[in-house]
């Protein structure tokens, strides 16, 4: 069942969209369109600017999936946080763990469906 789902919104509106979802946690949340990845922690990677769908499930694990390939490009197990914040007029998912220390980053730059 979808809940809710925005078609091209804005930073301010998928961020209201996020943090609703955060807030209850009780549904599946996806995101798909362009956004550039980092991921700091036991390494540190960068994933240029593409086409993601990010998804964060129930528990809190976020996967990070690519539009080619069947497994997540970036993943998190259950976080301990996950804030979403606006930056430079851009929205930015910050999802991290403390045990090991991880923070993976998403920076929204044109989103087409939430």
């Amino acid at each position: 069942m979808i809940r809710e789902q925005l078609l091209s919104p804005t930073p301010v509106d998928l961020r209201a969209f996020l943090m609703r979802a955060l807030r209850t946690r009780d549904c599946l949340v996806q995101v798909g369109g362009l956004a550039e990845v980092s991921y700091h922690g036991r390494a540190a990677s960068t994933a240029e600017v593409g086409s993601y769908l990010v998804m964060i499930k129930r528990d809190g694990s976020l996967q990070i999936h690519a539009p080619k390939g069947v497994k997540p490009m970036n993943w998190q197990p259950k976080t301990d946080e996950i804030t979403v914040v606006l930056e430079e007029e851009q929205c930015v998912l910050l999802a991290s763990r403390r045990s090991p220390a991880e923070l993976v980053r998403v920076t929204f730059l044109e989103v087409q469906i939430a």
